[in-house]
């Protein structure tokens, strides 16, 4: 669990050192002469939402299944951000634990607790988002799909083969 709890830490620490190349920020900074930093209105989801359109267009899928698929990660990006609600303030609760003369273990261990029902809440969640989403494509699909998030070439398709 923890080296789950690392990887996540890892890959938002890599997201936050680029987050001026991700497709979330507009304009420049001041020293380049084109204003500051803005936050466009998308939101940090944009760059997500980017990536599946990406996904769904290599895909081939269809403007409903697009929709449907759509709607499957809102509610997934949804249920994960409601995970992440109790889990703020952990770093504090660590801290003081060991701020005093010995290591209060059930202020440890409830800050443990927590991270074993939010990481089994979000398993369940993307369990039940990747059946909607095999329930919506066809096999063929499934399968380009299954190429890109295994950071395979998909097969080729179309004219030029």
């Amino acid at each position: 669990m923890l080296s789950i709890l690392f990887g996540l830490a890892c890959i938002a620490g890599l997201v936050h050192l680029n987050r001026d190349y991700l497709p979330s920020r507009r304009a420049g900074c001041a020293h380049h002469g084109h204003g500051g930093h803005r936050r466009h209105r998308g939101g940090p989801g944009r760059f997500m939402r980017h990536k599946l359109d990406k996904l769904l267009r290599a895909a081939e899928a269809t403007p409903a299944q697009k929709s449907e698929l759509h709607a499957v990660f809102d509610e997934l990006r949804g249920e994960l951000d409601a995970l992440k609600a109790p889990l703020r303030g952990q770093r504090r609760d660590l801290a003081e634990a060991l701020r005093d003369d010995s290591v209060h273990d059930e202020r440890v261990e409830v800050v443990f607790t927590a991270q074993r029902d939010a990481l089994e809440g979000a398993q369940g969640a993307i369990k039940r988002a990747l059946d909607r989403a095999h329930a919506i494509l066809d096999p063929a699909q499934r399968a380009r799909v299954a190429d890109l998030l295994a950071g395979e070439r998909p097969a080729p398709s179309g004219p030029y083969r």
